[in-house]
């Protein structure tokens, strides 16, 4: 595969030579897109992904340092690298680069086949080890990110809250005005289902992937073993339409070409939400897939939350039993991806919950990632046993722990009591403890102090409120106990990244829909 250039220069004879010089010299490098100033180079980040950046200073409508600045301000660790070029060596230009990180400085007067190729053989080596490490990192979270993506677009999470929590937890890139939902069905020959279909599957997931890369950026998931669903991310409403239908084609095309084999490809429904995007994929409204006819995945999810965060042995059993009486109608991927939530939901809900999943799998080479090397549902039958017993052993000696039990009846106190004024000092005096200890006691059992996990639960408690009942914002926060409406909003939209008003619109349009 080769590295993507963005050329970037204000004289048009200059884009015109270096991507020639480029194109004749280094088989390595393809020039991706040109630009003839700073603020048309940054649109064009903005949509698409490169691995280098060759930019002039001195520029009118943004110069090379503005654009080295945007690249630096993503804080994307796949960030472009970024080489500047001067018409003369000046040591103000020079010390500004190094003080920007740029990747490397260049003189055009001294621009030739030679020094370009010291530097770009500099930056294929660094993007060569960027690209292996993002590989072995890759297969650590890879399904991690998946199994939430997964979960994203087929309904799977109730509150914007916790969707953003997860985008910032794996470190995702979703930021977009508008988002295009695409459905991309491999139709495989039936006698091909079993032999090599897997392998040809990540091979059409990568393809589709770079296809789409080469337009807009976007998400990608393997959805199941026959699908991949994408979310293409735009800022501009105007392009969306056309863009999607070009990708469309190039997906159809490439698949027939180098697979031989093909795909129904269905656009959804475009949304500004990531709350709606499961609404908006044409799959979640047909009949078909396992999940719909013999496993509810929300039931599921949502017994397995409360199962974790009640510490409740009887139903967490019974949650986990449902799998395992409905592993023979999943497909494989469907189960690695529920199993996964599994264990990232124990990791947030369960005190110490990585470290318990370490130590029960210790005899693994992987620990508790083996789950990813599996090929056979045999092999996911032994680990949900490993994983069942390690979790209701973990919750039933939390139970059993004092400190931690005490906190428990902290949060059933705040639970019983979210329509009023909740203080630490009420609270503590409940339980018989003093404030300072109970808040302790939070900060060791919980991820949020006593006064966040307070305003989490009342937020909580406001979404239900704003989607189930007509009542106005001011009451809402009257009923929850606020002082008042605009700090009610500021903590709500701290925790759901909206106001009261937008999730209030937002739930009148699913309604209408």
């Amino acid at each position: 595969m080769k590295y993507k250039i963005l050329i970037v220069d204000d004289e048009p004879l200059a884009r015109i030579g270096l991507s020639g010089l480029v194109c004749e010299n280094f088989p390595d490098f393809e020039i991706a897109s040109t630009a003839a100033n700073g603020n048309e180079a940054i649109e064009i980040l903005k949509k698409e992904t490169f691995d280098l950046v060759i930019t002039d200073i001195k520029m009118p409508a943004a110069d090379g340092f503005d654009i080295l600045t945007y690249i630096q301000n993503t804080e994307n660790k796949n960030a472009p690298l970024c080489i500047l070029l001067s018409s003369f060596e000046e040591f103000e230009y020079a010390r500004t680069a190094m003080k920007l990180n740029a990747f490397d400085y260049l003189v055009k007067m001294e621009l030739n086949k030679e020094t370009l190729e010291k530097t770009l053989n500099k930056a294929k080596k660094v993007l060569a080890e960027r690209k292996t490490e993002a590989g072995r990192y890759g297969q650590e979270i890879n399904l991690f990110t998946n199994r939430f993506l997964y979960h994203l677009v087929s309904g799977g999470y109730t509150s914007e809250e916790e969707i953003l929590d997860f985008i910032k937890m794996y470190d995702l890139d979703l930021k977009a005005k508008f988002y295009q939902p695409l459905t991309v069905d491999i139709l495989f020959e039936k006698e091909n289902l079993n032999t090599g279909a897997y392998s040809t599957y990540l091979s059409i997931l990568s393809t589709v992937k770079e296809c789409i890369g080469r337009y807009t950026k976007s998400t990608v998931i393997a959805y199941n073993h026959q699908r991949i669903a994408c979310i293409l991310l735009f800022h501009k409403a105007d392009e969306i339409n056309a863009l999607t239908n070009t990708v469309s084609e190039d997906i159809r095309q490439l698949i027939k070409i180098f697979f031989n084999t093909g795909v129904s490809i269905k656009p959804g429904k475009m949304t500004s939400s990531l709350n709606e995007i499961h609404l908006c994929f044409e799959f979640n409204k047909e009949e078909a897939p396992s999940l719909n006819n013999t496993f509810d995945l929300n039931v599921f999810n949502k017994r397995l939350i409360e199962s974790l965060e009640n510490f409740n042995l009887t139903l967490f059993d019974q949650t986990v039993r449902a799998i395992e009486a409905a592993i023979d109608t999943l497909a494989f991927e469907e189960l690695i991806n529920i199993v996964s939530f599994m264990i990232h939901l124990v990791m947030n809900c369960i005190y110490d919950g990585e470290k318990i999943l370490s130590e029960s799998y210790k005899k693994e080479a992987k620990s508790y990632q083996v789950l990813y090397t599996y090929h056979k549902k045999t092999e996911i039958i032994r680990y949900l046993d490993v994983f069942k017993t390690a979790v209701k052993s973990a919750m039933q000696n939390q139970l059993n722990d004092p400190k931690y039990n005490l906190v428990i009846q902290a949060k059933d106190y705040i639970k019983n009591h979210i329509f009023m004024k909740i203080s630490l000092a009420d609270t503590a005096s409940f339980i018989n403890v003093s404030p300072n200890y109970l808040s302790a006691l939070f900060r060791q059992y919980s991820d949020l102090g006593f006064s966040e996990y307070i305003n989490k639960m009342k937020v909580k408690k406001a979404q239900e409120l704003l989607a189930k009942s007509n009542l106005k914002i001011y009451q809402i926060s009257e009923e929850l106990g606020f002082d008042n409406p605009q700090y009610f909003s500021r903590v709500f939209k701290k925790y759901t990244g909206h106001t009261p008003t937008d999730m209030g619109r937002c739930t009148l349009k699913q309604e209408e829909n």
